[in-house]
């Protein structure tokens, strides 16, 4: 999870498709995609929006409206 917390603050562009593909995996464990979205998030590449958004429709975790 440090890996991808540190990908996010160094806003690593070329780490937005693996990040997302992470979103996708079943055997990922929920810490792993929260820290997934917040990397995403941070990196704020607009790729990595949909790969949030389709997370956000499939999960328990729900993004605020702000």
């Amino acid at each position: 999870m440090k890996d991808l917390d540190l990908l996010g603050y160094r806003e690593t562009n070329s780490a937005v498709e693996p990040i997302s593909q992470m979103l996708l995996l079943r055997s990922a464990e929920p810490a792993v995609r929260l820290h997934a979205v917040a990397a995403l998030g941070r990196i704020g590449d607009a790729q990595g929006a949909l790969p949030i958004m389709r997370h956000s429709e499939h999960s328990e975790i729900r993004l605020s409206p702000d």
